[in-house]
């Protein structure tokens, strides 16, 4: 990350790329550096081009979706393998948080926590970078965009999963956005709601994907240093490989959604294919 944009949330409000990269490394290290889980007080936290695709949803070209699946299902090393590295995105800068050597947390359903209402599970799930059946890896990176200052910041989970689950987190999906429209994340010395969901038209990537929207707003008294903020989320299954793209934007300050920029959906899903 550029360090200017590293600011103290107690002098000024954070940039954009700061307030992303709190979010992943808060996710991540739900759980210590050897996957113990860190306890129920250790701080709970989250995290453009457009195409001609109805409302909004970001549609790649027929040369990026790949043709066959990868056969298998990948351990850590492949996945590690299958991220993304700074030279396979001109003019983003990777930073991985998770995987590539570095702690990835449990890969079981230990540290799936229930919310309210149970409907909005399976969405709440991929905030925190895990569906309702367990890993067998992940890796967990951001690409920030570097040709403009505070640059739009996008978020790539890879997880593999047996064959048969992958596609059932997808479908899982799928039935919570058809019932949940708002819900809140778990109480802590922070509280998030969420409302405004909405399933988005099919982004036709991988063997299967699913896109949506959702507006996450911060309660209490931090509320006035972190305005809501609009995420956009696309899961794409490849084989037994999800690939979770999630970026945002201040509402107030952005007239228009926020997507998921193309040149990361083309690069990720070139690069596992």
């Amino acid at each position: 990350m550029r360090t200017e944009n590293t600011v103290s949330i107690g002098r000024a409000k954070p940039s954009l790329a700061t307030i992303g990269v709190l979010a992943v490394l808060a996710a991540v290290s739900s759980c210590g550096s050897n996957g113990t889980p860190r306890g129920d007080n250790a701080t709970k936290g989250e995290e453009n081009s457009s195409a001609a695709a109805p409302s909004g949803a970001t549609r790649a070209p027929s040369s990026v979706l790949p043709p066959k699946a990868p056969g298998g299902v990948l351990d850590q090393h492949g996945l590690d393998t299958a991220a993304l590295d700074p030279s396979d995105l001109i003019g983003y800068e990777i930073l991985t948080i998770g995987g590539k050597g570095k702690p990835v947390g449990l890969l079981d359903t230990s540290q799936r926590i229930p919310i309210a209402p149970a409907a909005c599970q399976p969405v709440w799930d991929v905030i925190r970078y895990r569906t309702a059946y367990p890993a067998t890896g992940r890796v967990v990176q951001t690409a920030e965009d570097t040709s403009q200052d505070n640059g739009q910041q996008t978020s790539i989970i890879l997880a593999s999963y047996a064959p048969t689950t992958a596609s059932l987190a997808i479908s899982d999906l799928h039935q919570a956005l058809r019932k949940c429209t708002a819900f809140k994340g778990i109480p802590g010395d922070t509280e998030y709601t969420y409302n405004n969901l909405k399933e988005l038209p099919d982004p036709h990537l991988g063997d299967e994907a699913i896109s949506y929207r959702m507006t996450r707003t911060l309660r209490g008294k931090a509320a006035t240093m972190v305005p809501p903020t609009q995420h956009s989320y696309i899961v794409v299954r490849i084989g037994a490989t999800l690939i979770t793209f999630s970026s945002f934007g201040v509402s107030k300050e952005n007239d228009k959604d926020t997507q998921i920029p193309l040149p990361v959906l083309a690069a990720q899903i070139k690069k596992l294919t």
